[in-house]
Parts: structure tokens; C-alpha cells; sequence
């Protein structure tokens, strides 16, 4: 489902002395199935924009719509089309069971059986890593930070949404705990019509993956395009290049100084062998007669 959001603004504790206008003008399009990066300082918006997609928040002007239709129109229906996976989700763990957790909002708000609900959480716990045979009946407690994480991912994808949005995924993670969160997005978005919302500090491991950046500062879009596309509007503003992508950064900075490197491609496999290809190419052409230096005879 497309993601169109025009002009939206929020204010908190509008008519107030503490009124913040939190959001303002802010205007692009999500493709159905694609990834959308949302980067900004602290207070720039980030988490006030991710709560209006979800409907947590209604934008004080202006619209988003999902499939042409305004989200106000979906009530709470809407927070299980877009489901949202707060900071340090394993602070919301809350119930006795992994299973009790996961299956929370199916058990209240669904008139499925058991069985459709054993087999739906099931299949959320597979697709975050979870083996609910060996942890179902465990209270999430004695989980770690890490698993119970897992848990509250599984709890939104239980729910089956055509939208995850996920606010700051990585933040106090592993390397395999963020693998983990990898090959969620991957298998959440394998049939290509899952969207995928994600903001991030550490939005380098996930940019193989993002389709679209959207840059915020102090509550407006500052810039909107592919990873490639940002750097070239943001790589020279000192404000805001500390906030892209460091490998973005880095291939676009290369591709000014005259290197022919591919743009958008973030695979560092891939990259290495362009890299290596580049640096084959440069070697200077040996001179006849000339000894080369890794051919000499070292001396008796």
C-alpha cells in the first residue's frame, strides 16, 4: 500500500505556553513494499512522524494516507496495518508467557480460535528467531534484553501489518542480535508488498536494504531520495552530513574525486570487488627493460 503525506504539521500542547510545533510542511511518498530511512537529529521529528503513521498521534494539519484513504478514517483498525515497534521494545514485554505476550492482541482483539492463533504466533515468533517450543511457556523475564526484544517484534507481527515501523531497531544490540533484525526486515518484505519504516543511528546496516532516506531538521524534510540522492544534497551541508550514512558518504565522496563506483550499491562484497578493480586498473604499465620491484632477486 502507498504511503502519501501531504503537508503534514503536529504541534504538542497547542494554545499552551510549552506549544511545540513538532512537524511542519512535511510532504513525500512511500511506495508500497519499499523501505524508507527517516534520519534527523534529536528533536527533529523522527518519532512524532513514526507515532502519526501509526495513528498514536493525529497530525494537527494536513494528511496521510494509506491506499488514497486518510488515516483518520481507520480508527484503531489502523495500528494493525501499520504496526509499530517502539524504542527499547523490551520494556513493554509485560505478560506471564512468551506465548501470553505475543499472542496479546489476537487473544483480545480477534475472534480466532486457538489453533489460528498458535499458528500465527508461531510463524511471528520464526520470522524474528524465536523458537516458541523452547520459550513459549518461559515468563519473559528471564529472557534476554535481547530475546525480549524479539518477543515484542513478534507481538506486531502477529498482527500480520502491511506496514513495520521500527524506532531505533539496533540501539544497545549484538552483531548477531542485529543480524536478527536484518533478516526480519528480509523476510517481512520477501513478498515485496510489506513497507517497511525504520529510523535509526545506525542506519548503516540496514542500507542494503533502504530503498528511500528522508531527512528531518527541526520538524521539516530537509531532504527526500534515494541514499545516493541525499548525499549529493546533504554531503557538503557541515550541519547535516554528520547525520547520512558513513558508507553513502564515503562512495559518494569518492565518486566527486573521479572514482567510477556503481551508485546505490551497498553490498560490501560487491563493492570490495569494484574497489579492487579500480585500484588493478590504476597500476601504472610497466616500462620495457624496466625490472619490477616484486621480480627483483633479493641480494646475496
Amino acid at each position: 500500500m502507498d504511503i502519501v503525506i501531504e503537508d503534514l504539521e503536529y504541534v504538542y500542547s497547542p494554545g499552551t505556553p510549552m506549544e511545540l510545533k513538532a512537524l511542519q510542511g512535511v510532504s513525500l511518498r512511500i511506495p508500497a513494499g519499499s523501505a524508507l530511512a527517516i534520519l534527523g537529529a534529536s528533536g527533529s521529528g523522527k518519532t512524532t512522524l513514526l507515532k502519526n503513521l501509526n495513528g498514536l498521534l493525529i497530525p494537527t494539519a494536513g494528511h496521510i494516507l494509506i491506499d488514497g484513504e486518510d488515516i483518520r478514517r481507520f480508527g484503531p483498525e489502523l495500528r494493525k496495518r501499520a504496526g509499530l515497534v517502539c524504542q527499547q521494545p523490551e520494556r513493554q514485554v509485560f505478560e506471564k508467557t512468551v506465548f501470553l505476550d505475543i499472542s496479546f492482541a489476537l487473544r483480545h482483539f480477534s475472534a480466532m480460535s486457538h489453533e489460528e492463533i498458535r499458528q500465527r504466533v508461531a510463524a511471528a515468533a520464526q520470522l524474528v528467531g524465536l523458537d516458541l517450543d523452547a520459550v513459549g511457556d518461559r515468563p519473559p523475564w528471564t529472557l534476554s534484553d535481547g530475546e525480549k526484544r524479539r518477543v515484542a517484534m513478534a507481538g506486531v507481527l502477529a498482527n500480520d501489518p502491511e506496514i513495520l515501523i521500527l524506532d531505533e531497531p539496533t540501539i544497545g544490540l549484538g552483531p548477531q542480535s542485529v543480524e536478527t533484525v536484518l533478516n526480519l526486515i528480509e523476510g517481512f518484505r520477501k513478498d515485496k508488498s510489506h513497507t517497511v519504516v525504520i529510523v535509526s543511528h545506525q542506519i548503516d546496516a540496514f542500507l542494503e536494504q533502504i530503498d528511500k532516506i528522508a531527512v528531518l531538521d527541526r520538524g521539516t524534510l530537509a531532504a527526500y531520495g534515494t541514499p545516493a540522492e541525499v548525499c549529493e544534497m546533504l554531503g557538503e551541508n557541515p550541519a547535516l552530513r554528520p547525520l547520512l550514512p558513513e558508507l553513502a558518504l564515503l562512495i559518494h565522496d569518492l565518486r566527486r574525486k573521479g572514482f567510477d563506483l556503481p551508485r546505490d550499491e551497498y553490498n560490501l562484497r560487491t563493492l570490495a570487488k569494484e574497489i579492487l578493480g579500480l585500484s588493478e586498473r590504476s597500476k601504472p604499465t610497466p616500462r620495457a627493460g624496466v625490472p619490477q620491484m616484486d621480480k627483483v632477486m633479493p641480494l646475496a
